[in-house]
């Protein structure tokens, strides 16, 4: 049997055949002796156009990952620690520390949800200039909701940055309040809802003086021309992804409900509520599960002693997921 990969967050499904024959056509249209567009000016319109947001605050990267290294790079000069919340994506820290930004980092509640009150009167006793965190969040799954971001960026003089990677999966995004001259920044990825992952493209909307500092630094030829030109095309599709993310929602919501089930007796175990396409559960052996589960031919994603993420998958992928954490939980030894 072959290797299911839940351990990601990736999208379970690859381009349709429709997608791949406009892709292919399209093809013959790439001038492969030249670099590509340094403005990544077509796929920053369809994202624009997609979202309703203007094309003039936004900025492409080679995945979410390069905009965040280069916002670190930006910051750098301010001296002010960076807050960030903890767990969230790690590599928040680690841009932070090759740029040699410091950070402050508040611990998130039993529940897994930061605390916006905490969280700011924290950065605020720590005199940070930046906040940043993924809403929702990743590895937990959990998510603030739109007008607790807004009121945070309302009560902070510094740069509000919200990674929305996991954004397509809810319907509390921020993006539409980004604004030329505000305090608020949003970044998005394909790689996540769009399925995407091999092209490594990612956006930001920033307030334009933060956006002018992001393109005085980053490479000029950024994103290769074949993201450039897949990227535009795909963004087009608006109604294709909204479908696929509605199909993901409902199998993370069946997947939910067996997992709960499934643990609801063992003790010290808990699954936590998720608004993205992915679960992130606790159990007391959770390497012992994570080992037996990669045997199986599974693999997944583990966090430190106790914590477990699997991204929702196709249905037969979920059923596989279940059956062998089920057949593990029924032996003596664990």
């Amino acid at each position: 049997m072959a290797t299911i990969y839940l351990n990601a967050n990736e999208s379970p499904f690859n381009l349709s055949e429709e997608s791949q024959n406009l892709l292919c056509h399209a093809l013959r249209t790439v001038k492969f002796n030249r670099y590509p567009d340094p403005a990544v000016a077509g796929p920053i319109e369809a994202f624009a156009d997609y979202y309703g947001v203007s094309p003039d605050l936004v900025i492409g990267g080679n995945g979410s990952d390069e905009l965040l290294m280069l916002l670190m790079l930006a910051y750098a000069g301010d001296k002010r620690p960076v807050a960030l919340s903890t767990p969230d994506f790690s590599m928040y820290d680690q841009y932070a520390a090759l740029a040699g930004v410091q950070t402050v980092k508040l611990a998130k509640g039993p529940e897994g949800r930061l605390d916006p009150a905490a969280y700011l009167a924290e950065a605020k006793a720590q005199g940070c200039g930046m906040l940043l965190f993924s809403n929702p969040c990743n590895p937990l799954g959990s998510g603030l909701l739109r007008q607790e971001v807004l009121a945070l960026a309302a009560d902070f003089e510094g740069l509000v940055v919200v990674d929305e990677a996991y954004m397509d999966f809810w319907d509390q995004t921020v993006i539409d309040k980004v604004t030329a001259t505000g305090n608020l920044a949003v970044l998005r990825t394909a790689s996540k809802a769009f399925g995407l992952a091999a092209l490594r493209l990612g956006f930001g909307l920033f307030p334009k003086e933060m956006l002018s500092r992001l393109e005085a630094i980053k490479s000029p030829y950024n994103v290769n021309s074949l993201s450039q030109l897949f990227g535009t095309l795909l963004y087009g599709q608006p109604d294709h992804i909204c479908e696929r993310c509605a199909s993901v929602v409902a199998g993370r919501e069946k997947l939910q409900e067996a997992l709960e089930a499934l643990l609801a007796n063992r003790e010290g175990a808990r699954v936590f509520p998720s608004v993205t396409n992915f679960i992130y559960f606790e159990v007391p052996d959770a390497e012992k599960i994570d080992l037996a589960l990669q045997a199986a031919g599974i693999v997944i994603r583990r966090f430190g002693a106790h914590g477990l993420r699997v991204t929702c998958g196709l249905p037969e992928e979920n059923d596989c997921f279940l059956e062998a954490l089920a057949a593990i939980l029924r032996k003596d030894d664990l």
